[in-house]
């Protein structure tokens, strides 16, 4: 029997896909048994565009991702204002 590259690439791919299945995330995750939070931080502000001498109004939300609940005790933010 003559194998060629075909048939091997073939059995080669046809090895590899319970591991390729397997690595694969379900997206079912259970917020109790995390290792790591996952935290968003959401800035609204009053426009979208800014001219010189504009003041900027904004409000931050610092939320658990997984939930979308507030996460209390986070009571400062940094940011900076970077002009382009």
């Amino acid at each position: 029997m003559k194998l060629t590259i075909k048939t091997i690439s073939l059995a080669f791919v046809l090895y590899l896909i319970p591991y390729i299945l397997s690595s694969q995330h379900t997206g079912k995750s259970n917020p109790e048994n995390r290792s790591s939070v996952f935290k968003k931080l959401y800035l609204h502000t009053d426009r979208d565009l800014y001219f010189m001498g504009d003041s900027i109004w904004f409000k931050a939300y610092y939320l658990d991702g997984y939930t979308q609940t507030f996460i209390s005790g986070t009571n400062s933010m940094y940011t900076d204002l970077v002009l382009s």
